[in-house]
Order: structure tokens, then sequence, then C-alpha cells
């Protein structure tokens, strides 16, 4: 959104403002553009600690189950955070919203196939997704024909 652009070239990503000047570049390591960021002594002192509930993690963390959250932080895997051990998870819509409402579709097709092309179809909807695809799209579907 704010208009920078990212180059892949000669192993590395650079990342560059409008104006064109480099704000930062990240090699290329084992097949994956990772920046590993590592604070000034000065940047640290300045650093507030704000003490969350088990909600708000569970939504900063991606909806990940709240008590996968809570084992995260108590297992040292998650630092400088401080997470309220007694706060409780409530009923999050976004994830009820989330669920599978559907029948899980089989690993192995089991029984007789049909014959002809197109006869039964198995169908799954996902969306809609944040960021957009390049055309705007939200939702993808995908199709599996019984048959084949």
């Amino acid at each position: 959104m704010a208009g920078y652009s990212a180059l892949l070239k000669d192993h590395q990503c650079t990342i560059s403002n409008l104006c064109g000047l480099v704000l930062g570049q990240v090699p290329l390591t084992k097949g994956l553009y990772k920046y590993v960021y590592t604070p000034k002594t000065s940047e640290t002192t300045n650093l507030v600690q704000k003490t969350l509930s088990l909600d708000d993690l569970h939504q900063c963390m991606g909806h990940i189950s709240p008590a996968a959250a809570k084992k995260l932080v108590k297992d040292g895997h998650v630092i400088r955070l401080s997470l309220d051990m007694s706060s409780e998870a409530s009923f999050c819509e976004a994830c009820a919203k989330a669920k599978l409402t559907h029948k899980p579709v089989p690993k192995e097709h089991r029984g007789p196939c049909v014959t002809p092309h197109g006869e039964k179809v198995h169908l799954d909807v996902w969306g809609p997704s944040n960021p957009q695809s390049l055309d705007g799209k939200e939702y993808f579907i995908s199709f599996t024909d019984d048959y084949t």
C-alpha cells in the first residue's frame, strides 16, 4: 500500500521506495529470503512491554488455538511478550466462521468409480482471502472429478 517495490535478482531481494531509494536487501538463503533483525542496544532500551490477554495473543498469532498460544509463551518460544496467564479464552467469531462445514473428502477412493466424466464432481470453496489475488479475486474453488 505504501508503493514499495521488491526486485528478486542475483540471489537477493532488493526493497525500494517510490523514489527508487533502496531501503534494504535480503539475501536468498536455502531457497528463502530470510531477514534476521538484530536490534541495537539503544532501540531495546525504549521498548514498552504490554501484558496481553489470551484473546489478544490468539488474534495476534493468526487465530491459533488459545492453548497452543499459551504453551508457546510458557515454553519460551515467544519472547519479549507478557501474557496474563490467568486470562481465559472467550468465543472467537472469526474462528467459528472459519470452521469446516462440509463432510471431509476421503484421501483414497472407496468403491467403484463412476463411468462417465462429470457424473460426480466434488468441489471446495475457500475464502474470502486477505490479501486478494493480483486481479482482485478473494475466493478459490477447486473441482475434483470422481472419475479421474
